[in-house]
């Protein structure tokens, strides 16, 4: 949700490759136990709305490439559509107490643009985020991850894949 807000972008709105690593990096967040910020993610991308279509993508930075792409092509990706429907039960995830929404529902005009993310230089939880980053393989496999993470019920494969155990 902070990625989205701070993009301002709606789900849609986002590129399948992006919205992959952001996937991606929140599940090795939570193996890894780590609080994941939209500051930290951010931090390893570079901005790149497509201004024509208003598709956003995140590019990786060169040199800090978390993940590979989950997809080399996606054809057609942008004929489909995906109808969401709020059920009550899951309103608070969507919506805050004052009943804002906690990210871009529609597409947005004006996507945050930019060309790199300043890393955060302070705050034990994000440093302490970079930091076990910054240590992990280069290229990831975005699709291995979602994939143990959606075939597990339990946390190990994921875990190995990050750790080179597997």
């Amino acid at each position: 949700m902070g990625v989205l807000r701070t993009l301002n972008v709606a789900p849609t709105q986002v590129h399948p490759n992006t919205w992959a690593s952001l996937q991606a990096f929140r599940l090795l967040c939570d193996v890894m136990r780590l609080h994941p910020t939209p500051s930290c993610f951010l931090s390893y991308y570079n901005s790149h709305p497509a201004k024509k279509a208003a598709w956003h993508s995140l590019v990786g930075r060169p040199g800090s490439v978390l993940f590979y792409l989950f997809a080399l092509s996606y054809k057609r990706f942008k004929e489909r559509f995906v109808k969401v429907v709020i059920r009550p039960e899951v309103t608070s995830l969507f919506f805050d107490s004052t009943r804002r929404s906690r990210f871009p529902l529609y597409w947005t005009r004006e996507p945050c643009d930019f060309k790199e993310w300043p890393r955060p230089t302070e705050g034990e939880d994000e440093l302490g985020v970079l930091a076990l980053f910054d240590a992990l393989p280069r290229r990831l496999l975005c699709r291995g991850l979602i994939g143990a993470y959606a075939k597990s019920a339990r946390w190990a494969a994921v875990r190995g894949m990050c750790l080179g155990l597997t």
